[in-house]
């Protein structure tokens, strides 16, 4: 068993152009080199996931500006690719790994946060891949449409500030290659049981959801959440930042020590990123997924070590009360899989 990730600061592009035409315009947003992996052979299984964070660009006229200003929600949608090359986006050179998945960004939500799930390829001939087993990649293809666009308006792949600069590492490929026929040394855990169910708006990082994941070393830890939030009882549009990460504790919204050093990533199993919650629905969510491997000889083999759904909050409008709460719903959940390493 092989893991990794693409590396801090993956994405490719700053913005990604905007079409009429659906697809006319893709684009690689991020790659990770297989070879990392060991390359592929014949009866390997591939599992594979990815999440980015996008941006609508200003609807006035500012230095926030990426192109030209609109105000209507651009359709983005993004597909994985067994790829030859680092920008390769389609034809021969690529197969693909998943299928379209995508929704609307509004200029309300304005950052939006879109996942592939978890998934798994087997490999059965190796004449049916487009690349040298050693050379393969797995290629975040995205593209951008609306009908109401026109030539430079642009989506922002990560986050821009109001003085225009484009906050990005808010995004990763993960992939794991098992090696051969058997079962996988796999454990699997989840939990529903919500640690803090009502939010303030103060931006203090709080644990939802946490799972206690016993581990040795070159063990694989990954994991997926899905968040959802209640907008009917707050008035006005607010923020939620979410990421998961690895803890020393059930209560601990930050990684530290041995839940830090003694993993890959620095504790965390996927990027901290945003979205923004509108009033017009009544709920709003994102998944979350990614994975890290443990460290040969640390101190998390020997101590408690949790994977944590940690989320901050804060108000985007005027109006707060202190008394206003963002409420996580009870359809949402922590799945974490810890692979063990073969000796």
């Amino acid at each position: 068993m092989r893991a990794a990730n693409t590396r801090s600061h993956p994405e490719l592009r700053k913005t990604l152009p905007i079409t009429r035409e659906k697809r006319a315009e893709r684009r690689v947003v991020m790659s990770l080199k297989l070879a990392r992996l060991g390359g592929l052979a014949k009866g390997d299984r591939l599992r594979f996931t990815s999440e980015f964070q996008a941006s609508t660009d200003c609807h006035f006229r500012s230095p926030r500006c990426a192109g030209r200003p609109y105000d209507y929600s651009p359709l983005i949608e993004s597909r994985l690719y067994l790829a030859r090359e680092r920008f390769t986006k389609g034809g021969k050179g690529a197969v693909p790994l998943t299928g379209w998945s995508g929704r609307r960004c509004s200029q309300a939500e304005h950052h939006c946060i879109f996942a592939h799930r978890w998934k798994q390829r087997e490999i059965r001939r190796l004449r049916d891949l487009p690349c040298a087993p050693d050379r393969c990649r797995i290629n975040l293809v995205v593209s951008a449409s609306s009908s109401q666009a026109h030539k430079g308006d642009k989506v922002v792949i990560g986050g821009n500030q109001p003085d225009g600069y484009i906050a990005q590492d808010r995004g990763r490929i993960s992939a794991i290659r098992l090696h051969g026929r058997g079962r996988p040394d796999l454990r699997k855990m989840h939990s529903g049981r919500i640690r803090n169910r009502r939010l303030p708006f103060d931006r203090s990082r709080r644990v939802i959801y946490a799972i206690r994941v016993p581990v040795r070393g070159r063990d694989v830890i990954a994991a997926s959440a899905k968040l959802v939030m209640a907008t009917g009882t707050v008035p006005y549009r607010f923020r939620v930042g979410a990421q998961l990460i690895t803890a020393r504790s059930a209560t601990e919204a930050t990684s530290r020590g041995y839940a830090r050093r003694g993993v890959s990533e620095s504790g965390e199993v996927d990027e901290m990123n945003g979205f923004n919650c509108e009033q017009r629905r009544k709920r709003c969510g994102v998944l979350k997924t990614g994975m890290l491997t443990v460290r040969d000889g640390s101190r998390a083999t020997r101590r408690p070590l949790f994977v944590n759904l940690v989320v901050e909050t804060n108000p985007k409008e005027a109006g707060e009360k202190s008394g206003d709460r963002a409420v996580v719903e009870r359809r949402s959940a922590l799945r974490v899989r810890r692979y063990r390493s073969a000796r």
